[in-house]
């Protein structure tokens, strides 16, 4: 949760992600911190610290090309009564669920 756009070398570390699962493994990358979240973009500045931004898209076809298979891409929202940013009810956070293929 909330690590991997943090990361300067995202390819690599998905690479290791995937060469540490099992066959069949799965890998949830849970963030909030994503292109359409509006609300987050001045995330880096605010904090001080580098960050990658990327879209629910290349979210997805970043896991797919170190090659995992995609099971899901959704995002998650807040129960409707539960007090939360309102950006956290209207884009939500962003799940990319994603397994290691498995071998033959």
């Amino acid at each position: 949760m909330e690590v991997f756009y943090y990361l300067p070398e995202l390819q690599w570390a998905l690479v290791s992600v995937i060469r540490l699962l099992k066959p069949g493994g799965m890998f949830a990358c849970v963030v909030d911190y994503y292109d359409e979240n509006d609300a987050s973009h001045s995330w880096p500045e605010d904090v001080g610290v580098q960050m990658n931004l990327l879209s629910a898209e290349a979210w997805r076809e970043a896991m797919l090309d170190v090659g995992f298979e995609l099971v899901e891409q959704t995002r998650l929202l807040p129960p409707a009564d539960e007090s939360a940013p309102d950006w956290k009810h209207q884009q939500g956070t962003l799940m990319t669920l994603v397994r290691r293929p498995l071998e033959s």
